[in-house]
């Protein structure tokens, strides 16, 4: 008999602001598409509810998949009567319930708890941005239970953190600062703990990025890219130790201004063929955000990128 076809890949997920990526699945906002093979059928698969819905809450303006788990931030949810003070909640994505919700433990207004979020490879630690009041929250162990673990301030080196992303290890943490147009660089003593964190490198992307609201790096890290949310282009960078910015120098850049203005976020997927951006601002002709996908002929070399998709 014929050998039996190979698995599926494994599912890949787009939440509304914030990206996450794979296939063949896509969520986006609160619904969940599937798609087939060659991204030209997809279809609406379920939807997510924001489980407390309240006016301008923004449900899925960040968002991590790792697993059957999802992390999705609702930054500007009231919280003990404090306005914009925001939560997390954890998704099962088989059954695309939410399970748990980790309100801001120690609320403010504007503090924006959950405007970034992100699992650790490790699979025990969660990371949490809380852009208003300066601070990153990590939560540990069961993602379905869980508690908050350590904070570490980054006052001193930002006010206005947008995206993050780690090492793949786990030694490093990045943060894209849009009010000093910079990437700021950690280093973790323990890997994904926060409170472990060090402040080793501000580097600048001012010339030619201008604001940059996402970042994120290849595995090996000798590849950075930036979202201009200025300039409207995604730059790349080269690094020639994996990880270490003060090693960067900027390479190229990719102009998406005909598909999305004011990008607020980037990711690349783990082969380097497939690059997506995501705006919160209304993309071209449009009045909503679509996540815009690009495809490289050659990897890691978006000089090459051509358009394939968009999805609102």
């Amino acid at each position: 008999p014929p050998p039996p076809p190979p698995p599926p890949p494994p599912p890949l997920f787009f939440f509304n602001q914030k990206t996450a990526y794979a296939s063949p699945l896509r969520l986006v906002g609160s619904e969940m598409c599937i798609r087939d093979s060659d991204w030209t059928d997809i279809a609406l698969h379920g939807t997510v509810d924001n489980p407390s819905p309240a006016a301008n809450d923004q449900w899925g303006d960040s968002i991590s998949v790792l697993g059957e788990f999802a992390l999705v931030g609702c930054p500007s949810k009231t919280v003990s009567s404090e306005a914009n003070a925001g939560s997390v909640s954890v998704v099962h994505m088989e059954d695309l319930s939410v399970v748990s919700t980790i309100d801001n433990p120690e609320p403010g207004d504007g503090d924006s708890f959950g405007s970034s979020v992100d699992f650790m490879t490790d699979y025990d630690h969660i990371a949490i941005g809380s852009e208003g009041d300066e601070s990153g929250i990590t939560g540990q162990n069961d993602v379905t239970t869980a508690s908050i673990a350590a904070s570490v301030s980054i006052s001193g080196q930002t006010t206005q953190p947008e995206g993050l992303t780690f090492s793949t290890d786990g030694s490093k943490m990045f943060i894209a600062e849009s009010h000093s147009n910079s990437i700021e660089e950690y280093t973790l003593g323990t890997p994904f703990s926060v409170a472990t964190a060090t402040h080793t490198n501000a580097f600048s992307i001012s010339s030619p990025v201008g604001r940059g609201d996402g970042v994120c790096f290849n595995s090996d890290g000798t590849h950075m890219f930036v979202v201009g949310y200025s300039s409207d282009n995604i730059h790349q960078y080269a690094l020639t130790t994996g990880f270490d910015t003060t090693t960067a120098s900027h390479v190229r850049q990719l102009d998406i201004s005909s598909y999305q203005t004011n990008p607020r976020d980037v990711q690349i997927n783990s082969d380097g063929t497939r690059i997506f951006t995501i705006s919160d601002a209304g993309d071209v002709n449009t009045s909503r955000g679509f996540i815009q996908e690009w495809y490289m002929t050659t990897p890691f070399d978006i000089s090459t990128a051509y358009h394939v998709s968009s999805t609102s």
